[in-house]
Formats: C-alpha cells, structure tokens, sequence
C-alpha cells in the first residue's frame, strides 16, 4: 500500500531457461542425425522427445535445480547405442550440470560450452562367416593312426642299459732303430801302367841269359812301386 492508500501489485515471472543438446561422432565431432532422445522428469514423465538432426537441439522451459533424466532411444545408423541413463540438473543459471560422470565403451556425454553432448562410438564391423555349404566337406582319414609317443613303461634292451666302456688308445711301443754301421771307405786301385811289350830278340840257345835279365829287373822294380804306392794311400785315409 502507497502512502495515497492505494494498494501496489507486484507481479512475480519465472524467467524461461533453455538448453542445447548436441548429438556427435566421438571422433570427428560431427553432428549426427537420426538419434531418438527422451528426457524424463523427476516422476518418470516424458518431458522432450526429438530426433536429433544436423544442428544441436534447443530445450525451453527445464526447471532450475530439478533432476532429469535423459536417455538414447534410438542411435544414429551405423553407431553403438548409449544405454546408460543420464542424470543432469540446471543451475541458478539455467546451464546444465552432470550428476555424474557418464561413460561407457558405447560413447560419453560432457557438458561443453553450456551444451550437453552425447558422443557416440560407431559399431564394430562383424567378422565375415563363411557358409557352411562353401566349407565343404571333411572326409575322415582311411589310414590307420599311428601312436607317435613312445612307450616310456617299455623295458630297455640290454643294449640301451648297457653303458659303453670308453676303449684306451692301444698303446704302441717304439723299438729304436740301431745306427747303422759305418761304411768304409771304397779305395780306387790305381791302374799299373802297363809296360809296352817288347820284342825279344830270339837268339841262338847258347845258355847265356844276359840278354833278358835286365827286362826282369824293370818289370820287378814296376811291382814294388804299385806296392809300395797302395801301401802309403792307404796309410793316409786311416790317420
């Protein structure tokens, strides 16, 4: 009331807030379309519900400081589904806040900028299988199997348990050679010069042997020098 008496009205408005939600590739950041989202209120009442397209999704009217709940309906084509349910609540400023930390092999969601964003991991390519009829079939084996695995309880042969004796070189025994006797020494005989054969005259057998004793004495004196000459050669190679 004003001091004229007239009652003043006060007119009280909630402000509206409004968020962003972003649906990205995990990677390449890149918008993704296609993804069914829903976010619940504290009594489990569908509060928003979009597919999310090209450019991040504009939220109006959340209450400040209520508990949502938003969870991935639907992902993208070609993407693993996030299944975790994810908590978030607006501050006093109306910018979302995760409760908690939210991430799983399938993507994650951070609040960046005052947008909340969902990042999803693309699906994992299955391993080609190949058709039972391009497998063929397997014929089993006509030879007999063999047991490759020796039979340790078999009993060793005499020869297996015998150890071998390791033989001793033979022992050789050297019988020494004598010397040899020394040779001697081979001698040259020198050669007789020999005496020209003379004519003797022939004469009358008178009895007079004058003529032919001095050829006798000559042929002696010839001997005893050989003698003597082979006796001093001799001499000499001894000493």
């Amino acid at each position: 009331m004003n001091t004229d008496g007239k009652v003043q009205t006060v007119e009280m408005k909630d402000e509206m807030t409004h968020m962003e939600v972003s649906k990205v590739d995990i990677v390449s950041a890149k918008e993704l379309p296609g993804a069914t989202i829903r976010i619940l209120d504290e009594e489990v009442q569908t509060v928003e519900e979009w597919i999310s397209e090209e450019e991040a999704h504009r939220i109006e009217g959340l209450k400040i400081g209520v508990e949502y709940t938003l969870i991935e309906v639907e992902a993208p084509a070609g993407y693993q589904q996030i299944t975790t349910e994810i908590k978030f609540k607006l501050d006093e400023e109306g910018l979302p806040q995760l409760l908690t930390a939210q991430v799983e092999p399938a993507g994650a969601a951070e609040v960046i900028d005052g947008v909340l964003v969902l990042k999803n991991q693309e699906e994992e390519e299955p391993e080609e299988s190949i058709p039972e009829d391009e497998l063929g079939t397997v014929e089993p084996s006509t030879e007999p199997e063999t047991d490759d695995v020796k039979d340790t309880t078999a009993v060793p042969s005499e020869a297996e348990t015998t150890p071998e004796i390791p033989t001793e070189p033979a022992a050789t025994t050297e019988i020494p050679t004598e010397p040899a006797a020394p040779t001697e020494p081979s001698y040259t005989v020198p050669t007789v010069p020999t005496v020209p054969a003379t004519t003797v005259p022939t004469a009358p057998d008178s009895g007079d042997h004058s003529v032919i004793l001095p050829y006798l004495v000559m042929m002696g004196l010839a001997a005893a020098g050989t003698v003597l000459l082979l006796t001093r050669k001799r001499k000499e190679e001894e000493a």
